[in-house]
């Protein structure tokens, strides 16, 4: 497992604003105050938002300005997540009110730290529980778009990559539930049966597109944290965002609209501003399944984030559930796999 990276200085941190500022306000602007507030512990790159007070060049009075800043460990990879924020963010402008993006301020290389456009919303979860007619329909267009964005990847996200990331998985996972081997075995070699092949229209990819990676905006979908983007089906990112709805669904009953509700309304409003694709919902199954399977081998078998003996018991008892439901998923009948 990867350690977390520490949080900048406060040295570090002006030095890394400061630069921002004159990159994004002229080279002789000025930072004069400012202020950090950390926004989230998940993952592995530390996010935090930054009020600041710059003083643009000529400006009798400073202007504040609000932005995010994640910090990375790779180079790579930073520089990599801003061009894709530097090329999507002009892309949801024209004619996909639904979809928003945040805008790429700056990135300071010396200190691998990423700033954008803060993007105020409330939990896209709750949005749903409130309307889930309205807020399917903003967030399927607002899918259609996103995977529309005219964006070339070096990236490829395959059925081949994720069945092979099963296949590590999978045996640790029988090691863990003995009880379940032989059931997870047929279960990985019906999802090699089953898998995604011919010619699939090649789309934008989010790659994490769960919850925690969007924020509801009256009436509109802010998107948010791209490092894992590529290109691809499009299915993948439904399937990841609908198996982490069933997750939800079922760690909080009666929170959600009846689930399979929720998932035809999602594919419907989907269909409805994306091209043809008649095979789409058997291909967002199958994503669905890969992504539930990845998820019960991270609840069973990852330990060393949340050592507690409270977090462990509910992890197990999540997996354990979530793996009853799987037949359900790829719409088995009893003793078939």
């Amino acid at each position: 497992m990867i350690a977390p990276i520490a949080m900048l200085s406060a040295y570090d941190t002006e030095d890394a604003l400061g630069t921002a500022v004159r990159e994004y306000l002229g080279p002789s602007a000025r930072l004069e105050s400012w202020s950090q507030r950390p926004l989230s512990e998940h993952g592995k790159h530390p996010v935090a938002r930054y009020d600041l007070r710059a003083l643009p060049v000529g400006a009798s009075r400073s202007r504040p300005c609000r932005w995010v800043g994640k910090l990375f460990a790779s180079d790579l990879d930073a520089r990599r997540e801003a061009s894709t924020l530097r090329r999507l963010w002009p892309a949801d402008r024209e004619g996909r009110r639904s979809l928003v993006i945040p805008r790429l301020i700056s990135y300071v290389p010396r200190h691998r730290l990423l700033l954008m456009s803060y993007e105020p919303g409330g939990s896209i979860v709750s949005a749903i529980a409130r309307g889930p007619e309205r807020a399917l329909r903003v967030i399927g267009r607002a899918f259609a778009a996103l995977h529309a964005a005219p964006l070339d990847c070096d990236a490829v996200l395959s059925a081949d990559a994720a069945l092979s990331d099963l296949r590590q998985r999978i045996p640790e996972l029988c090691t863990k539930i003995p009880a379940e081997a032989a059931f997870l075995e047929d279960l990985l070699a019906t999802l090699k049966r089953r898998k995604p092949w011919g010619p699939i229209r090649s789309a934008f990819l989010h790659g994490d597109l769960g919850p925690i990676h969007m924020v509801w905006r009256a009436g509109h979908v802010v998107v948010l944290d791209f490092e894992k983007s590529g290109r691809g089906d499009a299915a993948l990112d439904l399937g990841y965002f609908l198996a982490q709805l069933r997750r939800f669904s079922l760690r909080k009953p009666g929170r959600l609209p009846d689930f399979q509700g929720l998932r035809g309304a999602t594919l419907d409003a989907y269909r409805r501003w994306a091209a043809p694709d008649p095979a789409l919902s058997e291909r967002v199954r199958w994503y669905e399944s890969v992504t539930l399977l990845r998820k019960i081998h991270y609840l069973a078998c990852n330990w060393t984030r949340h050592p507690d003996h409270e977090t462990i018991r509910r992890h197990w008892a999540e997996a354990l559930r979530l793996l009853e439901h799987l037949p359900r998923v790829l719409e088995l009948h009893a003793g078939q796999a």
